[in-house]
């Protein structure tokens, strides 16, 4: 699962963000990944983008860890 899901809620086929104050929400599935949901993140949220990007970086290093 992506880490991104740590900073948003899905109800439905709806995404929220997660931020205290902020009032995005994005239909999911759309026609494209989680890129969106991303993008929101990181132009909106800066501090968390970093956040995200730290985690996703660990997931992937993980990922390749165990394929080894």
């Amino acid at each position: 699962m992506s880490a991104i899901w740590n900073y948003f809620k899905l109800s439905g086929r709806v995404a929220f963000c997660k931020e205290e104050g902020c009032e995005y929400k994005k239909d999911y599935p759309p026609k494209s990944s989680t890129n969106t949901l991303i993008w929101h993140i990181q132009h909106k949220h800066g501090e968390k983008y970093k956040e995200y990007a730290k985690k996703r970086k660990q997931n992937e290093e993980n990922c390749q860890r165990s394929i080894k």
